[in-house]
C-alpha cells in the first residue's frame, strides 16, 4: 500500500513540473520574421535551434543544406520571457540565380559595425537609428533602401566566435526592430540573410542631381 502511495505521489510531482514548464512556456511573447504572414504562406518548414550550433559558420552551412533539400529553414531563439523565429532570405547556394541588388537596399550588422551604402562602418551602439532610417527612411536618403519593402538587412560573425555572439547580435537586431515596429503598428518587415564574408564593394556612382 505504502509503494503504491509513493508511486502516486512521485506521479503528481512529476506531472506538476511538467505542467508547470509547459504553462511556462506558453506564456511567453512569441515573435515572427520576416512577420508573421510569412509562416501562414510558407510550406515545408524546417525548424533550426540557434543554441545547437558551434558557431556562425556551422548555422550558415545548416541553412544552405536545408534550402537546397527544398525546406524552408526555420531560426529559433528563445530567451526566458520570449521566443524569436526567423525565416531568412537566404537561397540554396547551388542554385545558380540572377538577382538585381541595389546597394543601398543592404545594410550589413556585424557584432561591432554597421555597413551603410558601403563605409568603413559605424558602431553597433547606432543600430536602432540605422535600422529606422534602412527600412523607413524617413529622410529619403539616396544611401537607404527604397522602397521600404526592399531593405534587407544582412549578417555576419566571425567563425572565430561562439554561436553566443551571433544570438545577441540577433537578440539585439530584434529588440531594435521591434520597438520600431511598434511605433508604425507593426506594418513593417524585417528581412535578414546570413553571409560568411565581408565583401569590399566597388563604390557605387553617386546619387542623381535631382533624387529628393
Amino acid at each position: 500500500m505504502k509503494s503504491i502511495l509513493l508511486i502516486f505521489v512521485i506521479f503528481l510531482i512529476v506531472f506538476s513540473c511538467k505542467n508547470r514548464e509547459g504553462k511556462k512556456n506558453s506564456d511567453k511573447n512569441i515573435f515572427y520574421y520576416p512577420n508573421k504572414k510569412a509562416f501562414k504562406d510558407s510550406t515545408h518548414l524546417s525548424n533550426i535551434y540557434l543554441d545547437s550550433f558551434k558557431n556562425f559558420n556551422q548555422l550558415v552551412d545548416r541553412i544552405h543544406k536545408t534550402l537546397c533539400e527544398d525546406s524552408i529553414p526555420v531560426i529559433n531563439i528563445e530567451t526566458p520571457t520570449e521566443k524569436f523565429r526567423l525565416i531568412q532570405i537566404n537561397g540554396c547556394p547551388n542554385i545558380n540565380t540572377s538577382i538585381c541588388e541595389k546597394t543601398r537596399n543592404v545594410i550589413t550588422i556585424t557584432s561591432d559595425s554597421i555597413y551603410v551604402y558601403v563605409n568603413d562602418g559605424i558602431g553597433i551602439d547606432n543600430l536602432e537609428e540605422t535600422i529606422k532610417n534602412h527600412i523607413i527612411n524617413p529622410k529619403k536618403e539616396f544611401k537607404y533602401s527604397s522602397p521600404p519593402e526592399k531593405a534587407i538587412i544582412q549578417i555576419h560573425v566571425d567563425k572565430k566566435f561562439g554561436i553566443i555572439k551571433t544570438k545577441k547580435l540577433l537578440l539585439k537586431t530584434f529588440n531594435a526592430f521591434n520597438k520600431i515596429n511598434e511605433s508604425q503598428s507593426d506594418s513593417l518587415s524585417l528581412k535578414i540573410r546570413f553571409t560568411k564574408f565581408l565583401f569590399k564593394e566597388i563604390p557605387p556612382p553617386p546619387p542623381p542631381e535631382d533624387y529628393k
